[in-house]
Parts: C-alpha cells; sequence; structure tokens
C-alpha cells in the first residue's frame, strides 16, 4: 500500500511546504516574493516621482502665470514713478506784439491814430498728471502791456478834429486753462480761456484851433481805473522736452497780441 502524503491543515500549510518541497523551489518562490516585494517598491517610488513631478509642474505652472502678473505690477509701478517724475510746475516768459486794431477801433470813433505796443508777461505754468504732456494745464500770469499812436481823433463826424497823441498802459493778473490738442505730440496746438482783472492808465494829449488858426488850445485827458480782463489765447506749443516748453500764441488780453514765449519747467 502505497504511502499517503497528509496534508496540513490552517496555519500549518507553510511548515508542511518547507517540510516536503525541494528547497530550490521554495527558494524560487521566496525570491520571487521578494522579487515582486522590489518591483512594487519601485513601483510606488515611480509613482512618487510622478506625483512630485506633477506637483513640480502645477508648482512651475502657477509660477508662470504669476510671473506675467508680477511683471504687469513692476510695469504698472514703473509707469506711476515715470510719473510723479513728470515736472507738475514751469515759470516762463512772454513777448508779444501788442495793439487794438484799427477795424475795432472804427466802431469807437469816426477818426483814430494807430495804437500799437508791446506786451511782457511773468508766467507760471501748471500740468496735470502727465506733466507737459497732459490735455489741460494751467497758466498764470502777471503782464505789462503799453500801446500808444499819433494822428488825429474825433468820435465822431461833426465834432473837432484834434491833433492828438495817447496811449494806454496796464498791469493785470489773470488766470487761464490752457487745453492742448493731441497733447501727446511734440508740436501741437492748444487753445484756452481765462480771466483776470488788472489796472488801465489812459492818457491823451491833443491840440485844436477855433476861429483863429493862430491860437492852438491845449486838451488832455487822464485816467486811471480797474478793468476786467479776458483772456483768449490760440497757439502752437512745442515740447522741446518734459524740461522746456516753447509757445507761439496769438490771442485777445483786453487787445490782440501776437508772439511768442518759453517756459522751464520743474
Amino acid at each position: 500500500m502505497s504511502t499517503m502524503l497528509s496534508l496540513p491543515k490552517n496555519h500549518l500549510i507553510i511548515e508542511w511546504i518547507r517540510s516536503h518541497m525541494p528547497a530550490a523551489v521554495f527558494g524560487t518562490v521566496h525570491e520571487k516574493k521578494q522579487e515582486d516585494k522590489a518591483k512594487m517598491k519601485h513601483k510606488n517610488k515611480i509613482i512618487n516621482l510622478d506625483r512630485n513631478s506633477s506637483r513640480g509642474w502645477s508648482a512651475g505652472r502657477r509660477l508662470f502665470r504669476i510671473i506675467p502678473v508680477m511683471a504687469v505690477m513692476l510695469i504698472l509701478s514703473a509707469s506711476l514713478f515715470a510719473v510723479d517724475d513728470m515736472p507738475r510746475w514751469g515759470v516762463g516768459l512772454r513777448i508779444s506784439g501788442f495793439g487794438v486794431p484799427n477795424f475795432l477801433l472804427d466802431k469807437f470813433a469816426y477818426e483814430h491814430p494807430t495804437l500799437s505796443g508791446y506786451a511782457a508777461s511773468f508766467e507760471v505754468r501748471s500740468y496735470g498728471v502727465k506733466g507737459p504732456r497732459s490735455a489741460i494745464g494751467a497758466l498764470f500770469s502777471l503782464e505789462y502791456s503799453n500801446m500808444s499812436g499819433k494822428g488825429f481823433w474825433r468820435e465822431n463826424e461833426d465834432n473837432r478834429q484834434l491833433d492828438v497823441e495817447g496811449g494806454l498802459s496796464q498791469v493785470n493778473l489773470t488766470a487761464t486753462v490752457l487745453i492742448g490738442i493731441f497733447p501727446g505730440f511734440v508740436v501741437h496746438p492748444y487753445i484756452g480761456f481765462g480771466l483776470g482783472v488788472g489796472r488801465a492808465y489812459i492818457w491823451s494829449e491833443g491840440f485844436h484851433t477855433d476861429e483863429d488858426p493862430d491860437l492852438a488850445v491845449k486838451e488832455t485827458y487822464v485816467k486811471s481805473l480797474i478793468v476786467p480782463v479776458v483772456h483768449i489765447p490760440i497757439g502752437i506749443m512745442i515740447n522741446i522736452s518734459n524740461k522746456v516748453e516753447v509757445r507761439i500764441e496769438i490771442g485777445f488780453k483786453n487787445g490782440i497780441y501776437l508772439g511768442g514765449g518759453a517756459v522751464y519747467n520743474f
């Protein structure tokens, strides 16, 4: 009768395998288990590496998203500092020819001399946030003007003709708003409107004859008064740099003027 091998039960199966199976087979199984464990560890390591790499890639993507935002913030900050560095004030002078056109004097007198002269202004400029490139700015001006003339004067046709010499001088202070058209260009036009107050000094001296042509009668007129001033400038502005502004200007300021000036900004 052949000998039957009795199979172990329950937890003694491993001991039975060790006692009845060749050591080489059991060693091979054991080595295979060890190899499987090593492979599993290697796989887990790869998975961890993949997770770490994916985390690194996510962090990299977040960084690449942050960089443009930081760049924009830096650009905006630089632009704000650049704006703050822009000149906000300036001082300058304007010299102009000054007078009253004959077609205006014709409305007040039947016969009159031509009135012409000059004007000199000390100016203070104020700019917006873009400095001299601002669309709107202010101009504060202290001006002296003088015009005079010599010739015949008759207020009406029926009046006595006078051979006169006279003039008008003014000292005025005005505040004017200047509006630039395409102020981003180096050369651009502008227009403005301002109001102020001034003191006008009017004088005249004339001679007339009555029945006796050899007897001349002298008449003198002098008057000083406070007058309102209306300022309407139109011109071309040249921003040579942020520090230097040049203007060529025609306008009305209790008389017509044409001239130019320069402003140094700080």
